[in-house]
Parts: structure tokens; sequence; C-alpha cells
């Protein structure tokens, strides 16, 4: 009754006075109405993210079908929106797709509980997918990525949640450089874009993703999250749901750096320190072999090679050997002083984590 009572008589505000105006109406909305009556003023009135409020817009917005049309597992997962409506879209967000699967059992046991579905429809059950959400044209090419990628900051740093943001009235303002916007779009269209064709079979997988910062600051000055927001909705540049791959190996150079660390021999790590570049080389810790052996690109074997060489040709069996001279751990806290999140799934302290199989933005 709180909740649609916050929705409809009251702002969204976090105040004293506004709780309790909110636990005086709801008193007197529960003498002259129905729980059910309640219940369904609560779901009309509702956001569930996609600038959908109610549960017949996001019937649409979802699954493009009307509500008395959405099926038990669908409603199922509309229900479970209402906890954390941008972080439970599996299409906006990939990555947190088993946080909203468990959300979504959450509310299908619920159902269970209360004799609203039997355990036998519930086994059957299978997780709806929605569908792809349909932007509008006013959030094409790039600014649907960058005005994704605001709201998902705000929200996430408890700034303004998502329902409050989306009745609007705000002016924020970003740290992007329109020039420099500009010069990343530019850069793409003419170094992969223009290279690129749709008849060739490879060239269909291809996607762009970046973002420009400024070292000293760490300001966002350009984003570039794919194509056009009205064509691919998740944005590459923020998405976490891909590895970053060999882009993280500079952060192990760099803890070796700060840390003054040395090889196994006792060499001290610097652009000139030579390593074993042999691929499939099985990487040696203080009490001998570690078991991790990882592959070169195309298997290449490079043989004694230099961290600089190492670095140009993103050697794996080089960088996975510095990251365990360092200590893996120690790569991890410097990742994390530099601005990778500390809970970025996967950022593990082993000398896999040389590779970027952490999921960071």
């Amino acid at each position: 009754t709180q909740q649609y009572v916050k929705n409809y008589y009251l702002g969204q505000e976090r105040t004293v006075l506004r709780k309790a105006k909110e636990a005086i109406i709801a008193v007197k909305l529960n003498r002259q109405q129905t729980k059910d009556r309640i219940f369904e003023g609560y779901l009309n009135t509702s956001y569930f993210g996609r600038n959908a409020y109610g549960i017949q817009a996001a019937a649409q917005a979802y699954y493009g079908k009307n509500v008395e049309e959405l099926t038990t597992a669908e409603g199922a997962y509309l229900a479970s929106l209402l906890n954390a409506p941008s972080a439970y879209d599996v299409v906006a967000h990939p990555g947190n797709r088993p946080a909203a699967q468990r959300r979504w059992n959450y509310v299908l046991g619920g159902m269970v509980k209360e004799g609203w579905l039997t355990a036998a429809e519930r086994a059957t059950t299978r997780f709806p997918t929605p569908g792809e959400a349909k932007p509008s044209n006013g959030l094409s090419g790039q600014r649907g990525y960058i005005v994704q990628a605001v709201k998902d900051y705000l929200n996430r740093r408890g700034i303004l949640d998502a329902k409050t943001l989306a009745t609007g009235g705000y002016r924020i303002t970003t740290t992007l450089d329109k020039a420099k916007q500009d010069a990343f779009v530019e850069a793409v269209d003419d170094n992969v874009t223009a290279k690129t064709s749709a008849d060739r079979a490879a060239d269909r997988n291809v996607r762009v993703g970046g973002a420009s910062i400024v070292p000293k600051t760490g300001k966002v000055v350009a984003l570039y999250g794919g194509i056009d927001y009205t064509k691919q909705y998740v944005s590459n540049a923020t998405r976490r749901d891909y590895q970053v791959g060999s882009v993280f190996k500079p952060f192990v150079l760099a803890s070796a750096v700060v840390n003054d660390s040395t090889t196994q021999d006792g060499r001290r790590i610097t652009p000139n320190t030579v390593y074993d570049g042999t691929n499939k080389r099985t990487v040696v810790g203080v009490q001998g072999s570690t078991d991790y052996a990882p592959a070169n690109e195309d298997d290449v074997d490079y043989g004694d090679i230099t961290v600089r060489i190492a670095t140009d040709k993103s050697v794996n069996s080089v960088y996975a050997q510095m990251a365990q001279d360092v200590g893996p751990a120690k790569v991890r806290d410097t990742a994390i002083a530099l601005g990778i999140p500390a809970d970025t799934p996967d950022l593990t302290a082993a000398p896999s984590i040389a590779l970027g199989t952490a999921n960071a933005s």
C-alpha cells in the first residue's frame, strides 16, 4: 500500500515528512479500498524499466503483447523487475542475467508456496527472455548509448534511481567533449566500418566499443557503444559479459613497475627484461610449476624476447609468468587502484589475470 501511495500520491524524495505522509495516506487508503484494488493501482503505477510505467506498458515494452496475453513465466519476470528495473533487464545488461534469473525463480517459488502455481507447472516453466528494446529515434547513433551510460552511473551510485530519473526534469552535465566524441565516431567509421562488408561472413561479427578517458582525472571524454543505439541496444562500451582480454596486460606491467618486482631469478622487471615466450610454457612460481600453461595467439613460439616486444605482440606466455613474478594479488590491487571496480566478476588473483579473464566494463 505504501509503495502505491508513493507512486501515485507523492514524489520520490527521501525525507521524514514524505514517509510520514505516506503512512497516513496508506492508513486512509486501506480503509477506503480493497487490497485487490490497491494492488491493481500499484501495478498500474509502478516503474518497470524501459520507460514503462504500469504493467500494460511493461508487457508491451518487454514482450510486445497485452498484459492478459502474458504467460506465467513472463508475468513472473515482469514482477521480478519491480525490485530493480534497470539491473534485471537481461537484454540491456546481459551480465546481470544470473541475478535476474535468481529473482525470477524467487517469484515463482513464492507462487508455488501460495498455491497459485503447482510444483509440476513450476518444473516445466522456462526463463522467458524478453525481446529487444525499441529505443526512440531521438536516441539514434551514439546518443542513446551515452544516455544509458549516464543513467546507469547515476543509478549504480545511488545518486538518482531509475524510476525517479524517468520522471524527468533533471539537467545533467557530463564530462564528454563533443569534438573528441565526433573524432571517436569518425575514427571507427574510417578504420572499421569502411573496411568491413555485410557480404563477408566474418565481418558480420565485428563489434566496436570503447571509451576515451583522461588518465590524470579519469574523466570520460568520448564513448562509442556500437553502430547505432536504435539498431543494437546493448552498449559494447559498458557491457560486462565479455572478457577484457589482452587490454589487461598493461595493468600487469604497471604493477611490476609500481612494486619494483623481479623475475624468479632476481632480475628487475623493465621493458628490456628478457622472458621466455615459448608457446604453452608452464608458469613457474616460488614452489615450482603452477600447472598453468597458456597458449599464445595462433600458437606462435617466440623464444627469448623482451617485455617491450612481448607487449607489442601481446604474448600470453610472457605476461602470465610476469603476473606470477609480480604476484597476482598485487596485480589485482594495482588494477583496482587504477579504477577497475573491486567487485568486477572473475577479477581473480591468479596468473590468468594477465590474460584479461575478468569481465570489467
